[in-house]
């Protein structure tokens, strides 16, 4: 970033992994389960940037085609605050399918 002071990235692409409705970088690396692809964006932000992730692309199964719901579809990335059932709560890894406030461990209670 320094070199080019690039600060906005588009991560590409989730697909459906195997076929069903478990988000996956290009379908073949659960997003649930990465470890590379969150410490890119970690630096990335630590160093003043953002990323945004994109859905779809041109080859594979896309999630909408398999997925039950549109919410069945939601990936959050480390730092994405929601609301639910009341509070606020703050994605502190990559997740999905993960009730925030639930025992993963994936959510910190409110906007950290």
């Amino acid at each position: 970033m320094p070199a080019t002071g690039q600060k906005a990235f588009d991560m590409a692409f989730i697909l459906a992994g195997g076929g069903s409705c478990a988000p996956s970088w290009d379908g073949t690396d659960p997003v649930s389960s990465d470890t590379q692809v969150a410490s890119v964006i970690n630096e990335v932000r630590s160093g003043g940037g953002d990323v945004i992730v994109s859905a779809g692309g041109y080859n594979g199964t896309k999630l909408g085609q398999v997925c039950s719901s549109a919410a069945a579809t939601t990936a959050y990335v480390s730092g994405n605050v929601v609301s639910h059932n009341g509070g606020n709560w703050t994605a502190n890894q990559w997740n999905y399918d993960e009730v925030s406030g639930g025992p993963s461990g994936a959510w910190n209670d409110g906007p950290c």
